[in-house]
């Protein structure tokens, strides 16, 4: 994550840091990690799927 951005890791300050790892775990730890207790599935995809059943679920009432 560091590395691409073109700069020393020595150059960043603490507040881009915490920035970063703050992104990381928002972006990759929330969303896209396989979480066994929901069937294998990222939170992301289960969140769809429970708000287009909700979606589905309002039409068809």
């Amino acid at each position: 994550m560091f590395y691409h951005r073109g700069r020393k890791t020595e150059h960043y300050k603490m507040e881009e840091l915490k920035f970063m790892v703050w992104r990381y775990f928002m972006s990759y730890w929330s969303n896209r990690r396989i979480c066994s207790s929901i069937g294998g599935l990222p939170p992301a995809v289960k969140r769809q799927r429970f708000y287009t059943a909700v979606a589905v679920a309002r039409f068809a009432s």
